[in-house]
Protein backbone atom coordinates (compact mmCIF):
# COMPACT_ATOMS: atom_id res chain seq x y z
CA UNK A 1 0.00 0.00 0.00
CA UNK A 2 2.72 2.26 1.12
CA UNK A 3 4.18 1.71 -2.53
CA UNK A 4 1.29 2.39 -4.32
CA UNK A 5 0.66 5.80 -2.70
CA UNK A 6 4.06 7.10 -3.17
CA UNK A 7 3.72 6.09 -7.06
CA UNK A 8 0.29 8.38 -6.97
CA UNK A 9 1.96 11.15 -5.38
CA UNK A 10 5.10 11.16 -7.77
CA UNK A 11 2.30 11.22 -10.67
CA UNK A 12 0.66 14.17 -9.03
CA UNK A 13 3.38 16.20 -8.71
CA UNK A 14 4.93 15.61 -12.08
CA UNK A 15 1.77 16.20 -13.61
CA UNK A 16 1.42 19.70 -11.49
CA UNK A 17 4.75 20.63 -12.95
CA UNK A 18 4.13 19.70 -16.74
CA UNK A 19 1.00 22.19 -16.14
CA UNK A 20 2.91 25.18 -14.84
CA UNK A 21 4.68 25.09 -17.77
CA UNK A 22 2.45 25.17 -20.70
CA UNK A 23 2.28 28.64 -22.03
CA UNK A 24 -1.04 30.43 -23.03
CA UNK A 25 -0.04 32.57 -26.44
CA UNK A 26 -1.91 35.43 -27.54
CA UNK A 27 -4.18 34.38 -30.90
CA UNK A 28 -2.16 35.45 -33.97
CA UNK A 29 1.63 34.97 -32.40
CA UNK A 30 3.87 33.30 -34.47
CA UNK A 31 6.82 31.59 -32.24
CA UNK A 32 10.01 30.83 -32.91
CA UNK A 33 10.79 28.21 -30.10
CA UNK A 34 14.44 28.07 -29.86
CA UNK A 35 14.66 25.40 -27.15
CA UNK A 36 12.41 24.02 -24.94
CA UNK A 37 13.05 25.93 -21.36
CA UNK A 38 11.77 29.21 -20.19
CA UNK A 39 10.82 31.54 -22.67
CA UNK A 40 11.42 35.13 -22.59
CA UNK A 41 9.91 37.76 -25.56
CA UNK A 42 12.14 39.77 -26.98
CA UNK A 43 10.24 41.53 -29.84
CA UNK A 44 6.92 43.47 -29.71
CA UNK A 45 6.19 42.89 -33.10
CA UNK A 46 2.93 41.40 -34.45
CA UNK A 47 5.20 38.88 -35.25
CA UNK A 48 6.81 37.90 -31.66
CA UNK A 49 10.02 35.98 -31.45
CA UNK A 50 10.63 34.16 -28.45
CA UNK A 51 13.81 32.97 -27.61
CA UNK A 52 15.18 30.92 -24.35
CA UNK A 53 18.25 29.86 -22.52
CA UNK A 54 19.88 26.30 -23.88
CA UNK A 55 19.30 23.64 -21.83
CA UNK A 56 21.32 22.70 -19.28
CA UNK A 57 24.76 21.08 -19.78
CA UNK A 58 25.57 19.70 -16.12
CA UNK A 59 27.54 16.37 -16.57
CA UNK A 60 25.92 13.77 -14.48
CA UNK A 61 28.90 10.76 -13.21
CA UNK A 62 27.85 7.50 -15.07
CA UNK A 63 27.17 5.05 -12.66
CA UNK A 64 28.61 2.30 -14.95
CA UNK A 65 32.01 4.36 -15.15
CA UNK A 66 33.36 3.74 -11.44
CA UNK A 67 33.40 0.16 -11.53
CA UNK A 68 35.23 -0.10 -14.84
CA UNK A 69 38.12 2.57 -14.61
CA UNK A 70 38.77 0.97 -10.71
CA UNK A 71 39.92 -1.79 -9.76
CA UNK A 72 38.92 -3.51 -6.23
CA UNK A 73 42.65 -3.05 -5.31
CA UNK A 74 43.00 0.61 -5.48
CA UNK A 75 40.54 2.18 -3.25
CA UNK A 76 42.21 5.13 -3.80
CA UNK A 77 41.34 5.85 -7.76
CA UNK A 78 37.63 6.51 -6.70
CA UNK A 79 37.80 10.07 -4.71
CA UNK A 80 40.80 11.18 -6.99
CA UNK A 81 38.66 10.89 -10.26
CA UNK A 82 35.59 12.43 -8.53
CA UNK A 83 37.03 15.73 -7.89
CA UNK A 84 38.76 15.91 -11.47
CA UNK A 85 35.01 16.12 -13.16
CA UNK A 86 33.88 18.90 -10.46
CA UNK A 87 35.22 22.70 -12.04
CA UNK A 88 33.36 21.14 -15.44
CA UNK A 89 30.20 22.25 -13.94
CA UNK A 90 31.35 25.61 -13.32
CA UNK A 91 32.80 26.05 -16.99
CA UNK A 92 30.06 25.18 -18.55
CA UNK A 93 27.45 28.05 -17.45
CA UNK A 94 29.66 30.50 -18.68
CA UNK A 95 29.71 30.67 -22.52
CA UNK A 96 25.54 30.72 -22.16
CA UNK A 97 25.19 34.37 -21.48
CA UNK A 98 27.54 35.75 -24.28
CA UNK A 99 26.25 32.90 -26.51
CA UNK A 100 22.14 34.01 -26.19
CA UNK A 101 22.30 37.46 -27.94
CA UNK A 102 23.87 35.99 -30.91
CA UNK A 103 20.92 35.44 -33.02
CA UNK A 104 20.66 39.13 -32.43
CA UNK A 105 24.22 40.62 -32.93
CA UNK A 106 23.61 37.99 -36.75
CA UNK A 107 20.90 40.15 -38.50
CA UNK A 108 20.45 44.62 -38.52
CA UNK A 109 19.76 46.42 -35.41
CA UNK A 110 16.33 48.81 -36.76
CA UNK A 111 17.19 50.76 -33.88
CA UNK A 112 20.72 51.51 -34.01
CA UNK A 113 20.85 51.09 -37.81
CA UNK A 114 23.77 48.52 -37.60
CA UNK A 115 24.11 45.04 -39.55
CA UNK A 116 22.89 46.82 -42.93
CA UNK A 117 24.86 45.71 -46.01
CA UNK A 118 25.36 49.44 -46.19
CA UNK A 119 25.33 52.45 -43.61
CA UNK A 120 22.35 53.59 -42.37
CA UNK A 121 20.69 56.65 -40.46
CA UNK A 122 17.28 56.35 -38.48
CA UNK A 123 14.69 58.75 -40.15
CA UNK A 124 11.17 58.66 -39.15
CA UNK A 125 7.79 61.32 -40.40
CA UNK A 126 5.47 62.34 -38.36
CA UNK A 127 2.20 63.50 -38.65
CA UNK A 128 0.08 65.26 -35.77
CA UNK A 129 -3.50 66.26 -35.59
CA UNK A 130 -5.42 68.53 -32.47
CA UNK A 131 -8.59 69.51 -33.31
CA UNK A 132 -12.37 68.35 -33.78
CA UNK A 133 -12.80 64.47 -34.08
CA UNK A 134 -9.39 63.71 -30.99
CA UNK A 135 -10.22 66.43 -28.49
CA UNK A 136 -14.19 65.47 -28.33
CA UNK A 137 -13.40 61.72 -27.45
CA UNK A 138 -9.35 61.92 -26.09
CA UNK A 139 -10.09 65.34 -24.29
CA UNK A 140 -9.05 68.93 -25.18
CA UNK A 141 -6.29 68.86 -22.37
CA UNK A 142 -4.51 66.27 -24.63
CA UNK A 143 -0.81 67.98 -25.14
CA UNK A 144 0.12 67.20 -28.47
CA UNK A 145 -3.25 65.92 -30.26
CA UNK A 146 -3.59 62.77 -32.26
CA UNK A 147 -0.17 61.09 -33.51
CA UNK A 148 1.39 58.69 -36.07
CA UNK A 149 4.82 58.02 -37.16
CA UNK A 150 6.46 56.05 -39.69
CA UNK A 151 10.80 55.43 -39.12
CA UNK A 152 13.00 53.15 -40.82
CA UNK A 153 17.15 53.05 -41.00
CA UNK A 154 17.39 54.65 -44.28
CA UNK A 155 20.55 54.05 -46.76
CA UNK A 156 20.50 58.11 -47.28
CA UNK A 157 23.38 59.01 -49.26
CA UNK A 158 23.81 55.42 -50.24
CA UNK A 159 23.93 53.53 -53.53
CA UNK A 160 21.84 50.05 -53.31
CA UNK A 161 21.13 47.28 -55.67
CA UNK A 162 18.60 44.27 -55.92
CA UNK A 163 16.62 43.66 -52.94
CA UNK A 164 16.46 45.82 -50.23
CA UNK A 165 15.16 45.27 -46.77
CA UNK A 166 13.76 47.81 -44.36
CA UNK A 167 12.67 47.40 -40.98
CA UNK A 168 9.79 50.51 -40.57
CA UNK A 169 8.55 51.32 -37.37
CA UNK A 170 5.08 52.64 -36.73
CA UNK A 171 4.15 54.65 -33.48
CA UNK A 172 0.34 55.74 -32.45
CA UNK A 173 -0.12 57.73 -29.82
CA UNK A 174 -4.12 58.84 -28.59
CA UNK A 175 -5.30 57.57 -31.94
CA UNK A 176 -8.72 56.13 -31.85
CA UNK A 177 -9.16 54.33 -35.06
CA UNK A 178 -7.79 51.81 -37.00
CA UNK A 179 -4.51 51.27 -38.69
CA UNK A 180 -5.49 51.02 -42.07
CA UNK A 181 -2.24 50.22 -43.99
CA UNK A 182 1.64 50.70 -44.97
CA UNK A 183 1.90 51.09 -48.81
CA UNK A 184 5.59 51.73 -49.52
CA UNK A 185 6.84 52.61 -53.05
CA UNK A 186 9.42 53.69 -55.32
CA UNK A 187 8.44 56.98 -57.28
CA UNK A 188 10.23 57.50 -60.96
CA UNK A 189 9.98 59.24 -63.66
CA UNK A 190 6.63 58.16 -65.40
CA UNK A 191 5.35 56.31 -62.92
CA UNK A 192 5.46 54.12 -58.99
CA UNK A 193 6.28 50.86 -58.30
CA UNK A 194 3.87 49.99 -55.42
CA UNK A 195 5.49 46.58 -53.41
CA UNK A 196 4.36 44.28 -50.06
CA UNK A 197 1.61 46.56 -49.24
CA UNK A 198 -0.18 46.21 -46.20
CA UNK A 199 -3.35 46.43 -44.81
CA UNK A 200 -3.56 45.72 -41.32
CA UNK A 201 -7.36 46.46 -39.96
CA UNK A 202 -6.01 46.77 -36.17
CA UNK A 203 -8.05 49.07 -34.39
CA UNK A 204 -6.88 51.13 -31.27
CA UNK A 205 -8.43 52.93 -28.06
CA UNK A 206 -5.86 55.61 -27.42
CA UNK A 207 -2.45 55.24 -25.40
CA UNK A 208 0.62 54.46 -27.48
CA UNK A 209 1.34 51.42 -29.75
CA UNK A 210 3.93 50.34 -32.00
CA UNK A 211 4.25 48.07 -34.22
CA UNK A 212 7.22 46.79 -36.67
CA UNK A 213 7.03 45.84 -39.88
CA UNK A 214 9.41 44.08 -42.46
CA UNK A 215 9.28 45.27 -46.29
CA UNK A 216 11.24 44.22 -48.97
CA UNK A 217 11.60 46.42 -51.75
CA UNK A 218 13.05 45.09 -55.07
CA UNK A 219 14.67 48.13 -56.86
CA UNK A 220 15.42 45.81 -60.35
CA UNK A 221 11.77 46.96 -60.82
CA UNK A 222 12.40 50.11 -61.53
CA UNK A 223 13.26 50.96 -64.80
CA UNK A 224 15.99 53.42 -64.03
CA UNK A 225 18.99 54.20 -62.16
CA UNK A 226 19.42 57.83 -60.34
CA UNK A 227 17.76 59.17 -57.15
CA UNK A 228 14.34 58.24 -56.83
CA UNK A 229 11.69 58.64 -54.18
CA UNK A 230 11.03 56.29 -51.68
CA UNK A 231 7.43 56.78 -50.08
CA UNK A 232 6.50 54.78 -46.82
CA UNK A 233 2.87 55.84 -46.94
CA UNK A 234 1.02 54.93 -43.96
CA UNK A 235 -3.01 55.59 -42.78
CA UNK A 236 -5.19 55.53 -39.78
CA UNK A 237 -8.79 55.91 -40.36
CA UNK A 238 -10.58 57.42 -36.51
CA UNK A 239 -13.85 56.79 -35.15
CA UNK A 240 -15.41 59.57 -36.80
CA UNK A 241 -14.36 58.49 -40.32
CA UNK A 242 -11.36 60.98 -41.07
CA UNK A 243 -8.53 59.97 -42.65
CA UNK A 244 -5.00 61.19 -40.94
CA UNK A 245 -1.98 59.86 -42.88
CA UNK A 246 1.66 60.36 -42.63
CA UNK A 247 4.42 59.77 -45.63
CA UNK A 248 8.18 60.21 -46.49
CA UNK A 249 10.19 61.70 -49.39
CA UNK A 250 13.41 60.31 -49.11
CA UNK A 251 15.64 60.09 -52.13
CA UNK A 252 16.71 56.47 -52.68
CA UNK A 253 20.10 56.06 -54.86
CA UNK A 254 19.09 53.13 -57.07
CA UNK A 255 22.09 51.57 -59.20
CA UNK A 256 21.42 48.22 -61.09
CA UNK A 257 23.27 49.29 -64.44
CA UNK A 258 20.40 50.79 -65.97
CA UNK A 259 20.53 54.43 -67.23
CA UNK A 260 20.15 57.01 -64.92
CA UNK A 261 17.38 59.51 -64.88
CA UNK A 262 16.44 61.11 -61.37
CA UNK A 263 13.11 61.00 -60.23
CA UNK A 264 13.90 65.12 -59.41
CA UNK A 265 16.34 66.26 -63.36
CA UNK A 266 18.23 68.86 -60.09
CA UNK A 267 19.03 66.25 -57.89
CA UNK A 268 22.69 65.05 -58.07
CA UNK A 269 22.58 64.69 -54.55
CA UNK A 270 20.09 63.46 -52.05
CA UNK A 271 18.81 66.70 -51.29
CA UNK A 272 15.10 66.08 -50.98
CA UNK A 273 14.30 64.65 -47.65
CA UNK A 274 10.66 65.22 -46.59
CA UNK A 275 8.30 64.39 -43.90
CA UNK A 276 4.45 65.03 -44.49
CA UNK A 277 1.38 64.96 -42.48
CA UNK A 278 -1.92 64.88 -43.76
CA UNK A 279 -5.44 64.78 -42.28
CA UNK A 280 -8.88 65.75 -43.85
CA UNK A 281 -9.38 69.36 -44.21
CA UNK A 282 -5.77 70.30 -44.68
CA UNK A 283 -4.39 68.30 -47.13
CA UNK A 284 -0.38 67.91 -46.85
CA UNK A 285 1.95 69.85 -44.36
CA UNK A 286 5.60 69.18 -45.71
CA UNK A 287 8.92 69.83 -43.61
CA UNK A 288 11.81 69.49 -45.96
CA UNK A 289 15.76 68.63 -44.90
CA UNK A 290 17.30 70.28 -48.03
CA UNK A 291 21.30 69.36 -47.28
CA UNK A 292 23.49 66.91 -49.08
CA UNK A 293 25.56 66.09 -45.52
CA UNK A 294 23.47 63.85 -43.20
CA UNK A 295 25.52 60.81 -41.96
CA UNK A 296 28.73 63.10 -41.85
CA UNK A 297 29.40 64.46 -38.47
CA UNK A 298 28.81 67.86 -37.89
CA UNK A 299 30.67 70.70 -35.82
CA UNK A 300 31.29 74.11 -34.98
CA UNK A 301 28.44 76.42 -36.18
CA UNK A 302 26.28 74.05 -38.41
CA UNK A 303 23.76 75.55 -41.35
CA UNK A 304 20.89 73.17 -42.64
CA UNK A 305 18.71 74.43 -45.37
CA UNK A 306 15.20 73.67 -44.20
CA UNK A 307 12.10 73.96 -45.35
CA UNK A 308 8.20 74.31 -43.54
CA UNK A 309 5.66 74.70 -46.29
CA UNK A 310 2.15 73.36 -47.49
CA UNK A 311 2.50 70.42 -49.58
CA UNK A 312 -0.11 68.92 -52.36
CA UNK A 313 -3.56 70.61 -51.95
CA UNK A 314 -2.38 71.31 -48.43
CA UNK A 315 -3.57 74.94 -46.61
CA UNK A 316 -1.23 77.76 -45.85
CA UNK A 317 1.18 77.09 -42.81
CA UNK A 318 0.89 79.06 -40.00
CA UNK A 319 3.63 77.95 -37.82
CA UNK A 320 7.18 76.52 -37.86
CA UNK A 321 9.45 75.21 -35.84
CA UNK A 322 13.16 73.36 -35.18
CA UNK A 323 13.97 71.62 -32.05
CA UNK A 324 16.78 69.44 -31.02
CA UNK A 325 16.17 66.65 -28.83
CA UNK A 326 12.88 66.92 -27.98
CA UNK A 327 10.59 64.75 -26.16
CA UNK A 328 7.15 66.11 -26.46
CA UNK A 329 5.16 63.48 -24.88
CA UNK A 330 6.80 64.17 -21.32
CA UNK A 331 6.49 67.50 -22.06
CA UNK A 332 9.85 68.67 -23.31
CA UNK A 333 11.01 70.74 -26.64
CA UNK A 334 14.30 69.99 -26.22
CA UNK A 335 16.36 73.08 -27.14
CA UNK A 336 14.38 75.43 -29.10
CA UNK A 337 16.47 76.60 -32.02
CA UNK A 338 13.73 78.01 -33.66
CA UNK A 339 10.04 79.18 -33.35
CA UNK A 340 8.17 81.56 -35.78
CA UNK A 341 4.62 82.18 -37.45
CA UNK A 342 3.93 81.40 -41.11
CA UNK A 343 6.00 79.24 -43.79
CA UNK A 344 10.10 78.97 -43.51
CA UNK A 345 12.39 78.45 -46.44
CA UNK A 346 16.24 78.94 -45.55
CA UNK A 347 18.95 78.52 -43.55
CA UNK A 348 19.28 77.76 -39.76
CA UNK A 349 22.29 78.38 -37.49
CA UNK A 350 23.37 75.74 -34.64
CA UNK A 351 25.65 76.07 -33.00
CA UNK A 352 26.81 72.54 -32.11
CA UNK A 353 29.57 73.45 -29.63
CA UNK A 354 27.10 73.73 -26.88
CA UNK A 355 25.97 69.86 -27.77
CA UNK A 356 27.72 66.76 -26.36
CA UNK A 357 29.39 64.59 -29.03
CA UNK A 358 27.59 61.97 -30.23
CA UNK A 359 24.36 61.42 -31.22
CA UNK A 360 21.24 63.85 -31.60
CA UNK A 361 18.04 64.16 -32.82
CA UNK A 362 16.91 67.29 -35.07
CA UNK A 363 13.15 67.77 -35.37
CA UNK A 364 11.64 70.39 -38.59
CA UNK A 365 7.68 71.02 -37.36
CA UNK A 366 5.72 72.61 -39.48
CA UNK A 367 1.58 73.40 -38.53
CA UNK A 368 -1.41 74.41 -40.52
CA UNK A 369 -4.06 75.38 -38.37
CA UNK A 370 -8.02 75.68 -40.00
CA UNK A 371 -11.12 76.07 -38.08
CA UNK A 372 -11.32 72.61 -37.08
CA UNK A 373 -7.77 72.32 -35.69
CA UNK A 374 -4.55 71.92 -36.20
CA UNK A 375 -3.05 69.67 -39.15
CA UNK A 376 1.26 68.91 -38.37
CA UNK A 377 3.88 67.65 -40.01
CA UNK A 378 7.48 66.43 -39.08
CA UNK A 379 10.29 64.99 -40.07
CA UNK A 380 12.86 63.54 -37.25
CA UNK A 381 16.72 63.22 -38.60
CA UNK A 382 19.88 61.86 -36.62
CA UNK A 383 23.02 63.52 -36.75
CA UNK A 384 26.39 63.26 -35.24
CA UNK A 385 28.16 65.97 -33.37
CA UNK A 386 32.22 65.38 -33.41
CA UNK A 387 33.80 68.96 -32.27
Amino acid sequence: MRKLFSLLFVLVIFGTVAASSVQTLAPGNSLNVLCATTLSVVSTSKDATLTCAPPSATPTPSPTAVPTAVPTAVPTAVPTAVPTASPSPTAMPTPAPTAAPTPIAAGPNPLTCTGYPEPRVFMEAQGWWKGDGVESLIGADTPVGSHLHAGTCFPWGQRVSGKVQFDVRITLHDNLGELYRLRPQIWYDGGDSVQNEVFYRKTFAGGDAVLWQKITMDTNLIPFDGLQEMRFFTQVRHVDGADQEVSTGWALDIRNGKTVNHYKPDAQAPEFTEGRGWYEGTGYTNVRWEETALITPVSGIWTPDLKMTAGAGGTPVTFHAVYIDPNFHHGSSGIVVKEGQGKWDGDVAIDTRTLSNGMHKLVLRGDSTISTGTNSGLIVIQFTVKN
